[in-house]
Formats: C-alpha cells, structure tokens, sequence
C-alpha cells in the first residue's frame, strides 16, 4: 500500500477514535472541551498538511521517475529502430538482388518459351493454311464440277421433253414412296383412247372394276424462268407479261388434261395437274390459280408437298378400306363358326344323354349280378378246371385263378 495513503488512514482512525471518546465522556467543562477540539482541529490541520506535502513529494519523485524511463524509453526505442531500419536496408537489398535474379531467369525462360511457342504455332498455322488452302483447291475443283453439272442439267431441261420427263421420274418417285406398285399405273389408256395419262392412281370403285385417278406432269420451265428474270431485273413491264404469259400456259394445259383424262365412270370427276417445283406451285398458289383450276376445270394443281399429303391420304383411305373388308369376312367366318358350334353343342347332348344311357344300364346289370351272387351262395363252388369244362374258356379271362 502507498505509505500517504496509510499515513491518512491511520490519523484519520485517531480522529475518530477521539472523537468517539469525547462524545462518550460527560460534558463537566465547556472550555476544555473547546480546547481538546481546538487541539484535535490542530491535529487533524498538522495531519492534512504533512499528507499534502507528502502527496506532493510523492508526485514529485514520480514525476521524475517517469521522466526518466520515458527518456530511456525513447533512447532504446531510437535505438531499436536505428537497428530495425538497419536490418530492414539490408533485407531489402538482399530481396531485390534475388529479385532482379529471379527476373532475369523467368525473362530467361519466357524468351526460351515464347520463341519456342511462336515457332510451333506459326507451324500449326502454316500447316493449317495449307490444308484450308488444299480444300479450297478441291472446292473449287467440285464447284467447277458442279457448275458443269449445273449447265448440263440446264441445257437437258431447256428441251420441253426432258423437261416433262424429269418431272414425270419425280412423280413417280413420289408415288412409289408412298403407293405400292398394284395401287397406280404408268401410261395408262383410258376408256381405250390413245392418249396415255403420265400415272394413274386406282381407286376402289363399285364393283370388281376400279376407277382411275389421272395425275399428269407439267413443267413450264421456260415460262418460269421468264417470270424470274423480270422480277430479278425489277421491269414491271415484264413481270406483268410473263406473269400473264405463265398463267395462261398452265390454264391451257389443265384444259387439255381435262378434255383428255377426266372420263367417268372409269375415272374420278377430277384430275391432278402437277409441277415438279415448290417454287412454281408457291408462285401459281399466290395469284389464286389452283382454285380457278378446280372451279373451271376440275383439275387439282399440285406440287411435291401437297401432293404427297393426298397420296398418304388416299393410302389411308384404302387401308380403312380393307379393314372393313377384312372385317366383314371376320364376321362371316364368326358366324360360320357359331353355326357349327351349335350343331357341335346338339352332338354332345346326345352324346351325354346315350352315355347316361348306358350308365343306368350297367348299374342295373351289377345289381342283377349281385342277385345271382346272393343266390349262388349256399351252392358248393366247383373248381377252375371242372367250371372250365362246364361253362367254356370264353367264360372266364386269362387274368382268372390258375
């Protein structure tokens, strides 16, 4: 404990202790009493006074202890960084030196590598110019190839000929894709005409005789490419006349498919016009042509695609067709079956009755057998040999008694 502090307490316990004593003790003199205090009062002021000068020498010579460490404080301090700063300089240098040694070996390497690197790539990317270069020289070779191939197919298809044949090879193949070979015909003679429609799709009809679809092929090429060209080079002009000069090339030939293939009853009330080109179908289609076909000639315009959605309709059509037909040979064959199965059913009712026949016999012949058995019971039985004599070998089995 700090020694002013005890100082303090101990005069201040002395106080109160006096102070206890006098007011213990009777009051028989006011003037000592006065005197005691006035001598306590100077105690106590002696005792603050000694408490205050000590207090201030302690902070006195705590001041100066304080002033001394702090300055041997900051003389270690400033020592202790003089050698931090010292060690930290030295480190420093020591870093970068391995630093810039390092640096130079990764400069080193990465040179090495990228040299390295840049060679093989600019290999890899020769080696691929080359083969890019290699299809490209082939590329062309096929264009110029296919180029040929394209001018002969438009020399072949500048003759209306081999233009109505490659649609013709175009319609059939539409129709084997999708028809078997007994459900259309090739260049079929209709009601004994000379005309021959390209095919003929036939159709079930009322009796044992079918009845013909005609489908016939038209590619108006030339008139087509007329149209092209026009809206190609923008002459309005042009486009009007060729638009004009196309509509009324396949009206006219829906006229004469009409006139030529549409005779009932051995074909259908219609006929089908079809182009072997999407293009020219789409383009028909938009000026309204396939309706004013139907309603002027009956004559269906079609191409590839459409086409083949009424070819798979008719497909499903005949097999609708010979379900019902199958169906009722179904039924005929079912009702044969139940015809025969009631004459089976009447068999085995007598059957029954004839066996419950001879049950009822052969229950009636035990019960007699055993009758006689009763009968024959007091009668001395004869042996094998001597019944054999009597009654015959037919009389008795070969698994009887020896």
């Amino acid at each position: 404990m700090d020694p002013i502090l005890l100082i303090a307490l101990v005069l201040g316990l002395a106080i109160l202790v006096l102070l206890i004593v006098l007011l213990l003790r009777k009051p028989a003199d006011t003037s000592a009493l006065r005197e005691e205090m006035r001598a306590l009062r100077g105690m106590n002021e002696k005792a603050q006074s000694l408490s205050r000068q000590e207090i201030l020498s302690q902070f006195k010579n705590l001041n100066q202890i304080s002033l001394a460490a702090i300055s041997q404080i900051s003389s270690n301090t400033g020592r202790d960084l003089e050698a931090m700063r010292a060690a930290m300089d030295r480190r420093l240098a020591e870093i970068q030196a391995e630093n810039e040694k390092s640096l130079a070996e990764l400069r080193q390497t990465v040179n090495k590598n990228l040299s390295e690197t840049l060679t093989d790539s600019l290999a890899a990317s020769f080696q691929s110019v080359s083969s890019q270069l290699e299809q490209v020289y082939k590329s062309m070779g096929e264009m110029r190839s296919m180029t040929a191939d394209v001018t002969d197919l438009k020399r072949i298809l500048g003759n209306v000929k081999n233009r109505g044949t490659w649609g013709e090879v175009q319609l059939e193949s539409l129709l084997s894709d999708i028809l078997s070979p007994s459900q259309y015909a090739a260049q079929l003679s209709l009601s004994g005409s000379a005309e021959k429609v390209d095919f003929a799709v036939r159709l079930p009809g009322d009796g044992e005789k079918p009845v013909y679809l005609p489908i016939d092929s038209k590619f108006p090429m030339d008139r087509y490419r007329a149209v092209l060209d026009a809206e190609q080079y923008g002459d309005d002009r042009a486009k009007a006349l060729s638009r004009e000069t196309l509509l009324k090339t396949v009206r006219d030939e829906a006229k004469k498919i009409a006139a030529k293939y549409i005779l009932p009853p051995d074909t259908t009330d219609f006929a089908v016009l079809f182009v072997p080109s999407e293009g020219l179908y789409a383009y028909l289609a938009a000026a309204d042509l396939p309706f004013a076909l139907q309603r002027d000639f009956r004559i269906l315009l079609a191409g590839p695609s459409n086409l083949s959605a009424l070819l798979n309709s008719f497909q499903l059509g005949f097999r609708t067709l010979a379900v019902e037909r199958q169906s009722g040979e179904i039924l005929k064959l079912l009702g044969a079956v139940k015809t025969s199965f009631a004459a089976f059913s009447a068999r085995l009712e007598s059957t029954q009755k004839s066996l419950r026949a001879a049950e009822n016999n052969l229950e009636r012949a035990f019960a007699a057998s055993r009758g006689i058995e009763r009968r024959l019971q007091g009668m001395e039985k004869a042996d094998l040999f001597t019944a054999r004599e009597l009654l015959g070998e037919d009389s008795f089995p070969e698994s009887g008694e020896s």
